[in-house]
């Protein structure tokens, strides 16, 4: 399996039952900004885009149906109790065993975007995503470039840490 899948899959095993499509796109691209920061590669394969307001991939989607396809995952359409009409997917591991073959310092990293930003809501997340450098770079609609953070400031994961 491709290490963007085995990346997906392990942070829906880690944070099973609580994570929605938005949550694991967002936590995939900060996994991906500290991983250039720390190696030099993103520790998926995706090339991330200024999506209407953040940072997204449209091949994710097919990514998710082939782990769904695959039995590795369930997707569950839930709507908002307040806004019915606000549908959300929430995405859960189904136990199948996967073999994952993270580079040791990248499945630190992992861990360590997991461990701090894993119980954060969505509009805290949102809101640290929104503001990391390469977001703050470009224009929606145009390529992000993570690389730029070999150059300039670090991302500074204290900031919104109080906004758990």
């Amino acid at each position: 399996m491709f290490k963007t899948e085995q990346l997906i899959d392990y942070i829906i095993q880690n944070l099973s039952g609580k994570i929605t499509k938005t949550q694991l796109v967002k936590l995939i691209y900060l996994v991906d900004l500290e991983s250039v920061r720390f190696t030099g590669t993103q520790a998926s394969d995706i090339k991330w885009k200024f999506h209407h307001y953040g940072p997204y991939d449209e091949n994710l989607d097919g990514r998710l149906k082939k782990l769904e396809k695959n039995s590795i995952i369930t997707v569950q359409q839930k709507s908002k109790k307040d806004h019915p009409d606000d549908i959300y997917f929430l995405y859960q591991h189904t136990g199948k065993e996967m073999k994952y073959e993270f580079e040791p310092m990248k499945k630190q990293i992992i861990d360590t975007i997991l461990s701090q930003y894993g119980s954060f809501t969505l509009d805290a997340l949102l809101k640290y995503v929104y503001e990391t450098e390469p977001m703050r770079k470009s224009k929606r609609g145009q390529y992000l470039n993570l690389k730029s953070l070999l150059n300039n400031e670090s991302v500074d994961f204290s900031k919104t840490k109080e906004e758990k």
